[in-house]
């Protein structure tokens, strides 16, 4: 039933709606005032109705339903009633005048509810207290509906929610609300009313918080706004979004108030909710995420309409860093602890270092690393971080067992990348001291003479040359296999220096090496980005970290020679030695300790004397493809021993030329033989190895099995190792980007494992079947997927293009770069697929598609080293104006 009627009322009100935009005449504000006399007379008729139920209201008899549906409709009218009088007036948007003889407002309907004669909220709340619980949740959403509407009204510029005929009720209708039995559900209507109205009064009061006080106690400690709000900490959907934002509002007033701080430090139960309810979403996850692609290796958020829970674990991992943001401290501080002893030791830690599983290993690499790409707040961040690297289990190190992880299986080993990939990218000293420099502030990893000569001043880019010269010989053949030098300039003037990146590039790597759609520009683009972002982060760390601000502090003490006087003189190369215990067993195609420049790579200069040489052990039926893909055909060992002397030898007077550099007046310090067996070794501690330290060996091992990891662990493999290289220390540059550094016979350097990567790859495919039309059919793959008119600085990977190849979620698996390494061709028309060429085997499409992306890795490497040298130069020439 309609409280307006079919007559003149309904026609008034139509006027109001409609005729009070074009302004209105005085016969319209008459008819507006005459109207809401009608209002409240009929509102007064209601109440009255309603006051009569409630006086004769029998709590014990057969009638309680009658009574609560007939003041359930009374109530309904009032309602209706109350908003339609505001309408007129205009209420909702200007001041209510104050209450004289001559104010049309004397007998409206909003004085009659603030006046003290009826009191008419405080009796309807009271009665709902004395009807049954089960049945209340109609009259609770109208009575707080009620509330609303008189929360948007204002007396005198003040919200009449201070009102002791608003707030007193205000109040006992949330008691009534929060005081309901546990077991009994609201309806959705009830929850929905009820945190629209919190929402409001949260709104209200962060506008006035002088109106906190009316909320709070100092004898008895409560909020209950927060009470109302906390058992929707975790619940999905609109209700708990909106419960949520009311929350962070609640905790944003709390740095104004100290009775509401005290009240959710001391006296809730918020912190343990918001930290074990982690606890419980996180078990609910997958434990097994089903990804469709060999390449996949970490979730997006997006992925959450696909993984049930997700969604609702990522939003309470957001809800905990906006509260730590905005709490108090003591607040955050107990939360954060809760977090930790809560959810990271009982739940992260196990799940991380379990060994059983390996599909719950991988899915829980993935969810942590999702989680430490959403954090916002930086307590949290760094809680986290500190229990990767600090937090064991079960007497087991995480972070240890998670490098060690890198050489498991391919899809443990790929999340594992991507997740030190994201720690990595956080910039954060503590990270980088736990992984790389702590291993190597001491310079134990570098041969003495070269400890004081870490600062490498490249302003004619040999690092870059360097790079750009490892190219595999499969992608950029030399003339002919005796001559193995790819470069007709001079190193010490690489031409990509001398004209634009584009034309130096097609100099350098002509030919079928340079691809059209990878343009060198785009790759010093992206190194500008990220090295200037990472020098940024990096400014106001404690430590250059350049081998001199720690070095006293982690100098290992001075050896003891045991047994005989170990040495060798600096100026002796470590070859001379080789020669003559080199087996004559060996044959040419393992070519003993010592490779030829042609499969190490290392014939441009810059390969140190104590470069460690890795071995490659050809089948028969290889070492036959080699030797006669290098025109020499006498099969017998002698011969082929031969062969292989003087091209070591070659390598030796090649190496020798590079070593004598920098090293006068340093021919009489010694050090420990390369050549010394293991068992001669003095005994030292651990910290006088020399070492890089578990981390930058395993993945420099990595890199050097380049050829034999799968295409998603070296796409991952060259991300970490880009970003590693945007770190403008020079510890880290002179493992990473400096072409002369020299370390001990124990360590690797990234040219000295590229090298060897490089070698594997170019002494196996001359000798594959289809070798040629495998690497053109890859890198014409490469081109046709990347489409270059669309590629430009601002759409490519800031970290590395090989790795956006990579960036595959599980719901999205022909995502733009790796749909062309997905299992399944999108496009199978294309006549120089890759993965439809049926003459071409699968062993010579991986080899031809590792030395593809070696390429570009070269490239981006190159644009890297690039970028700190201009970087270097530039902060030379500030520091000289």
């Amino acid at each position: 039933m309609s409280v307006l009627g079919n007559g003149k009322l309904r026609s008034s009100f139509r006027k109001l709606r409609y005729g009070a935009e074009n302004g209105g005449s005085t016969q319209d504000q008459e008819q507006k005032l005459q109207d809401c006399g009608i209002f409240y007379q009929t509102f007064t008729h209601h109440w009255v109705a309603c006051r009569d139920r409630i006086h004769d209201y029998e709590p014990l008899s057969d009638r309680v339903s009658d009574d609560i549906l007939t003041i359930a409709a009374q109530m309904e009218q009032m309602l209706q009633l109350l908003q339609l009088e505001l309408g007129a007036n205009n209420n909702s948007n200007h001041n209510l005048s104050p209450m004289s003889d001559s104010s049309p407002t004397e007998t409206s309907i909003l004085d009659m509810i603030l006046s003290d004669k009826d009191n008419i909220l405080a009796q309807i709340v009271g009665w709902t207290k004395s009807i049954p619980y089960n049945q209340s949740d109609q009259l609770l959403v109208l009575e707080i509906q009620f509330c609303e509407v008189l929360l948007s009204c204002k007396r005198s510029g003040q919200t009449v929610l201070s009102h002791v005929k608003v707030l007193q009720p205000l109040l006992s209708l949330l008691d009534i609300i929060n005081t309901l039995p546990q077991g009994h559900e609201p309806s959705l209507d009830l929850q929905s009313s009820l945190l629209g109205l919190v929402h409001t009064l949260c709104v209200l009061l962060m506008e006035n918080p002088s109106l906190l006080d009316l909320f709070t106690c100092n004898d008895n400690p409560r909020f209950i706004l927060f009470s109302l709000l906390t058992p929707y900490l975790h619940k999905p959907g609109q209700l708990g979004q909106q419960a949520r934002d009311s929350l962070l509002l609640c905790i944003s007033l709390s740095s104004r108030n100290s009775n509401v701080e005290n009240y959710i430090s001391d006296h809730s139960n918020f912190c343990p909710i918001l930290a074990t309810g982690l606890s419980g979403l996180f078990s609910s996850l997958p434990r097994s995420l089903g990804a469709d692609s060999p390449s996949w290796h970490k979730l997006d958020p997006g992925d959450g309409q696909d993984i049930p829970g997700l969604t609702n674990m990522l939003t309470s991992i957001e809800l905990c860093s906006a509260v730590i943001e905005v709490a108090p401290s003591n607040v955050a501080s107990q939360l954060l602890e809760l977090i930790h002893q809560g959810f990271l030791v009982p739940v992260i830690g196990p799940a991380l270092v379990q060994e059983t599983d390996l599909e719950a290993i991988v899915s829980a690499t993935a969810y942590v690393d999702l989680f430490l790409r959403k954090i916002t707040a930086p307590p949290l961040l760094a809680l986290w971080v500190k229990f990767i690297f600090s937090g064991s289990v079960d007497k087991k190190d995480i972070v240890e067992t998670l490098i060690n992880r890198i050489n498991s299986s391919s899809q443990i080993c790929i999340v594992t990348l991507s997740l030190f990939e994201t720690l990595v990218s956080f910039n954060l000293e503590d990270v980088m001291l736990s992984l790389v420099f702590r291993h190597l502030i001491s310079c134990s990893f570098l041969l003495p003479s070269f400890r004081n000569r870490l600062y490498f001043s490249d302003p004619h880019g040999r690092a870059a040359y360097k790079f750009l010269s490892l190219v595999p010989v499969s992608c950029d053949p030399p003339a002919t296999p005796l001559t193995p030098r790819r470069m007709s300039t001079s190193p010490r003037t690489p031409q990509v220096f001398r004209r634009s990146p584009e034309q130096s590039l097609s100099h350098s790597m002509s030919g079928p090496s340079s691809l059209s759609s990878q343009s060198y520009g785009v790759y010093l683009s992206d190194a500008h980005n990220v090295i200037r972002h990472t020098h940024h982060d990096c400014i106001r760390w404690s430590h250059r970290y350049d081998g001199s601000d720690l070095c006293q502090v982690y100098k290992p003490p001075i050896r003891e020679q045991v047994k005989e006087k170990m040495s060798v003189e600096i100026g002796r190369d470590p070859l001379e030695d080789s020669f003559e215990c080199v087996d004559s067993s060996l044959g040419p195609g393992s070519l003993g300790a010592e490779s030829s420049g042609y499969l190490s790579g290392s014939w441009e200069e810059g390969e140190g004397a104590g470069k460690e040489i890795v071995d490659v052990v050809l089948t028969p039926e290889e070492e036959r493809e080699f030797w006669s893909a290098v025109g020499y055909q006498d099969g017998t060992s002698v011969s082929r021993q031969k062969m292989s002397l003087v091209l070591a030898r070659l390598q030796h007077e090649d190496r020798l030329s590079v070593s004598s550099l920098g090293q006068e007046s340093h021919g009489s310090e010694e050090l420990i033989s390369p050549r010394i067996s293991d068992t001669l070794r003095p005994t030292t501690d651990l910290s006088d190895t020399p070492s890089l330290g578990p981390f930058l060996t395993i993945v420099l091992d990595k890199v050097s099995n380049f050829s034999q990891n799968n295409l998603g662990v070296n796409l991952r493999l060259t991300a970490l190792v880009s970003k590693l290289a945007s770190f403008p220390h020079p510890l880290l540059k002179a493992v990473l980007l400096h072409p002369d550094v020299v370390v001990q016979p124990a360590c690797m350097t990234l040219i000295q494992a590229i090298c060897a990567a490089r070698l594997r790859i170019d002494s196996v495919m001359p000798g594959l079947l289809g070798a040629e039309e495998a690497v053109r059919n890859a890198r014409e793959d490469l081109v046709s997927r990347i489409q270059p008119p669309n590629r430009t600085a601002s759409n490519t990977s800031i970290i590395s293009l090989p790795a956006s190849l990579g960036d595959l979620s599980i719901r999205r698996s022909s995502t733009n770069f790796l749909k062309m390494f997905s299992s399944k061709r999108s496009n199978p028309s294309s006549p120089r697929s890759l993965t439809t060429t049926i003459t071409v085997p699968p062993h010579t499409r991986h080899m031809a598609m590792a030395a593809v992306l070696l390429e570009e890795w070269l490239q981006e490497l190159a644009a890297l080293a690039q970028e700190h040298s201009v970087m270097q130069q530039e902060e030379i020439v500030l520091r000289e104006k």
